[in-house]
């Protein structure tokens, strides 16, 4: 309920400033699948420039999955301590899954495909 509520509002925004949007969705799953692109649309969006490959290729290097986990080793990236928890993942769409029983998550996946909008559907396609 809360993904499709989330989404179903920030569509709403969107469609209501459609001559000069003050919101972007971006979906997990396209920003792994095309970061490059993503993240240079995203620059374009927040700034109103698009940035060089270079400078969106320094931003890909500098935030992956791995050298946020170097921070997090080093003290310099601070995630948030609990049992069992980390802030930094490991980078997959639908990572989730490997935090729950098959059970639970064929559950989680049946709410979600009954509930989410149809592209919501299709961003969760891959879990």
């Amino acid at each position: 309920g809360w993904i499709n509520l989330r989404y179903r509002f920030f569509q709403q925004v969107i469609e209501q400033s459609a001559r000069s949007p003050v919101a972007r969705i971006t979906f997990y799953n396209r920003l792994k699948d095309n970061f490059l692109s993503e993240v240079r649309e995203l620059s374009e969006f927040m700034v109103g420039d698009v940035l060089s490959l270079r400078a969106a290729q320094a931003v890909q290097t500098a935030t992956s999955v791995s050298a946020t986990k170097k921070l997090e080793e080093t003290g310099e990236f601070h995630a948030r301590k609990k049992v069992g928890f980390t802030k930094v993942r490991n980078g997959t769409v639908c990572g989730f899954v490997a935090d729950v029983t098959p059970d639970t998550m064929q559950k989680a996946i049946s709410i979600m495909h009954k509930t989410l909008t149809p592209e919501l559907n299709s961003a969760f396609s891959q879990c």
